[in-house]
C-alpha cells in the first residue's frame, strides 16, 4: 500500500497543502466550515497518518492507554484539579502500571479535539 501524503490529499480537493496542513494542526481561522469539513472527511477517508503518529506506530504493539477528560467552562480552564477527576486519573494511572501500559491525558472541549488525540497516538484503548 502506498503512503498517503498531504499533497495527495490537497490534490483530490483542490487546495493547496498548507490548507490541508492548517485544517490538520487546528489554524483553520480563515478556512470556511465546509472546506474544513471536506478536508477533514477526506483526511479519515484516506488512511493518511501523520509522521509523529507513523513513527509511533512502527512495528510494536502500543502500551498506551489514553483519557481525555471534559475541559468543560465550569472547570475554569482547569479540569484536571477537580477532586473528582483527579482522583479518578490517579486511580487509572495505578491500573496502568499494574498493567505495564502507559496512560496519556489529555483535556479537550471538542470532539473534534477528542478525535484528533485519538488518531494521532497508536494507543491500545
Amino acid at each position: 500500500m502506498e503512503k498517503i501524503r498531504l499533497r495527495d490529499i490537497a490534490d483530490a480537493l483542490g487546495l493547496s497543502v498548507a490548507t490541508v496542513s492548517n485544517v490538520l494542526n487546528g489554524k483553520d481561522s480563515k478556512v470556511s466550515p465546509a472546506t474544513r469539513i471536506r478536508v477533514l472527511e477526506a483526511v479519515e477517508g484516506s488512511g493518511y497518518l501523520p509522521e509523529r503518529a507513523e513513527v509511533l506506530l512502527g512495528r510494536n504493539p502500543s502500551r498506551m492507554v489514553g483519557l481525555v477528560v471534559n475541559d468543560h467552562p465550569e472547570y475554569s480552564g482547569h479540569p484536571l484539579e477537580d477532586p473528582y477527576n483527579a482522583r479518578f486519573i490517579s486511580f487509572l494511572q495505578r491500573a496502568a502500571v499494574r498493567h505495564g501500559l502507559e496512560l496519556l491525558v489529555k483535556t479537550a472541549r471538542t470532539w473534534e479535539e477528542a478525535a484528533q488525540f485519538a488518531s494521532i497516538w497508536n494507543m491500545a484503548g
